[in-house]
């Protein structure tokens, strides 16, 4: 193969009448065909263009490149319009299309080699080809057909592609015996018609398939994944399948099924459902996959207790209605769980540790996030975009990197009961209206605490937002009648900024919130644009003394973050009530003379030693003596020892 090549300047043939006038040896007969053999052409542009020929013609032991090195530009063989046209043993490399293969009929192409082009053979509007004993590598695209039929393709090599083999709206296409290794997707048939994919190895890529119901009716047999069968469910009903066995598994058209213990890896669709009804799929395992679970356009799923690692998406629902995801722990994942376009879905008790975004929901509706845990995500752990009626309770989220539940576009919203720490943002919520906060817990935000914009008509109440590095409730320039009240607001590096219009910061009766620094007269004002005030603020005792902050701070100069400031045992308002100082360890010692304590003394023969006594709550609680020349007395909840004389 590949002797005696020689230099050639680009070729066109524009009919059958040109192959005789520019000298190729044949007749244009299928006994003995038009032969251009043993090229080299090298072209920016294309490099043999055959059009609206029926002759037969072989195109054999030739070389097509780029003109130009390290630069993939150029196609090597177009033909347009060409019946009888084959192609074998050519080599094609650094080219945008090796061929390009356009309203034909009855052409081949056999044995040759295409490497690192963009596109390996395109095909378009054509019937009844063959492609067969090629090698397809570094290619962007291998094999690319749309609106083909009656494609043959037989014992093809392709690897290291982005796409090994596609198949666009074309129909009765046979793929078998084929090796396709370490692409990132295998064989997608889209939008196509009975297909066969058989005794087909695939290495690290697989089969995955798009479309209609009647788009899935092709026949899938003998293939194998990384060792292991691929398996084809269709139309089962009322079946339990293990699935232990199987490299891949593609079900369609299925009715109360159980699929259980799948054990999936290094494959891009781990598993794909679509079009069936009132399946489980527990205890699922994936690694390695672009996506773990997909199920498509569905009703009544369940997906139980999976285990998903190092996969793009953990479970992805699309299309589907009234399915979950529940249980099961993902970690190191693009997407933990993932709904888009579906209605009255649900993750419930999931858990999902380094991801991109822990959960999403994309144009849904009706859908909910209840009792799940998302720790350390690069964007956010819940991210809610473009929906309507979702309800996220109850979940935690830790460690964001950037939001801790960001919510864009959604329109009757309620997030309730939610804990968010340690994120750069804790909760944001952006061109949303009609939604509501309620309950949260939303702390130690190294920016902001909730962050609300561009939206209407939301209300954040009875939530617990504290310790944030920036502001505690920010609503920006474009927020309007958004209600905040009933919230306990405190020590964040500011409490509030108000930059709407027609915000309130309380009930418009009596209620508003409780703020770490109110003065305890008059209202208390929100910095920001609005000139905004909370009417009925009130007082925050954060470490449960008996004390208000602002007291403490302003006042009595203790720590309100601590009850017993100086470390003595007794509380500092019990201190304060009774003339001590709550600043001084020492006075403790005068603790018993303010509480009636009973008193005992005892001579002893090197000193005096006094117990006292007191069950006054507050003061001393346990006191105890030894007999050296030391007065010991333990006080408070804490047990601490005051030893006098030292």
């Amino acid at each position: 193969m590949l002797s005696d090549i020689a230099d050639h300047d680009p070729i066109v043939i524009n009919s059958d009448s040109d192959f005789e006038t520019q000298g190729w040896p044949g007749n244009g007969t299928q006994s003995s065909p038009y032969v251009i053999a043993n090229l080299h052409i090298a072209s920016d542009g294309n490099c043999l263009t055959v059009m609206n020929t029926t002759a037969w013609f072989l195109v054999t032991n030739c070389v097509f490149s780029s003109a130009t090195p390290m630069y993939v530009s150029g196609t090597g063989v177009a033909m347009q319009n060409v019946t009888n046209g084959a192609i074998d043993s050519c080599q094609f490399a650094s080219l945008k299309n090796a061929i390009v293969i356009a309203d034909c009929i009855n052409c081949s192409l056999s044995d040759s080699s295409v490497v690192n082009c963009h596109f390996g053979v395109v095909g378009l509007d054509s019937v009844g080809c063959l492609i067969a004993g090629c090698n397809f590598t570094q290619c962007t695209f291998g094999v690319e057909f749309t609106g083909v039929s009656r494609f043959a393709l037989q014992t093809l090599n392709v690897s290291d592609c982005t796409s090994g083999v596609a198949l666009y709206w074309s129909d009765d296409c046979d793929i078998t015996e084929s090796r396709i290794h370490r692409c990132v997707t295998g064989v997608m048939l889209s939008n196509s018609l009975s297909c066969v994919i058989s005794d087909n190895e695939f290495e690290a890529c697989g089969i995955e398939i798009g479309g209609t119901r009647e788009h899935w009716d092709h026949t899938i047999s003998g293939n194998t994944v990384n060792g292991r069968p691929i398996i084809f469910f269709k139309s089962v009903v009322d079946m339990t399948a293990n699935l232990s066995k199987y490299g891949q598994v593609l079900a369609v058209n299925c009715k109360n099924t159980t699929f259980s213990a799948a054990d999936l890896s290094d494959v891009p669709l781990g598993m794909q459902i679509a079009f069936s009804t009132g399946c489980t799929i527990e205890s699922l395992s994936a690694r390695d996959c672009r996506t773990g679970v997909m199920c498509k356009s569905c009703d009544g799923i369940e997906v139980r207790n999976p285990t998903i690692h190092d996969c793009g998406i953990g479970v992805l629902l699309f299309r589907c209605t009234d399915s979950a995801t529940i249980g099961g722990f993902m970690a190191n994942v693009g997407s933990g769980v993932v709904t888009d376009l579906s209605a009255g879905c649900h993750a419930i008790n999931v858990s999902v540790e380094n991801a991109d975004w822990g959960c999403t929901i994309d144009s849904s509706n009706n859908c909910s996030v209840e009792s799940s845990k998302f720790d350390n995500s690069s964007g956010a752990g819940i991210r809610v975009r473009f929906s309507d009626h979702i309800v996220m309770s109850n979940c935690t989220v830790t460690e964001s990197h950037a939001i801790g539940i960001q919510l864009y576009a959604l329109v009757e919203g309620l997030v309730t009961g939610p804990h968010v720490s340690n994120c750069s943002v804790g909760i944001s919520l952006i061109s949303s209206r009609n939604c509501s906060i309620v309950s949260a817990r939303v702390t130690n935000n190294s920016i902001t605490g909730l962050y609300i914009d561009y939206s209407e008509n939301i209300s954040v109440r009875k939530s617990f937002v504290a310790f944030n590095g920036g502001t505690g409730i920010y609503l920006g320039p474009r927020t309007r009648e958004c209600r905040v009240w009933g919230n306990v607001i405190v020590w964040n590096a500011q409490n509030a900024q108000d930059d709407g219009e027609s915000n309130s910061w309380d009930d418009g009766v009596a209620l508003g919130n409780c703020w770490h620094d109110w003065n305890l007269t008059g209202t208390y004002p929100i910095p920001g644009e609005s000139g905004n005030s909370d009417h009925y603020p009130r007082s925050w005792d954060t470490d449960g003394d008996g004390l208000s902050d602002y007291v403490e701070v302003n006042v009595y100069g203790t720590d309100p973050h601590d009850r017993d400031t100086d470390g003595d045992g007794l509380d500092d308002k019990w201190e304060i009530v009774r003339g001590l100082n709550p600043l001084d360890p020492r006075d403790a010692l005068l603790a018993p003379l303010v509480v009636s304590p009973v008193l005992w003394l005892t001579a002893a023969a090197s000193a005096a030693v006094f117990v006292i006594i007191s069950s006054k709550r507050g003061g001393p609680r346990e006191l105890a003596n030894d007999a050296n020349p030391h007065l010991y007395i333990r006080l408070g909840y804490r047990r601490s020892i005051v030893s006098w004389p030292s």
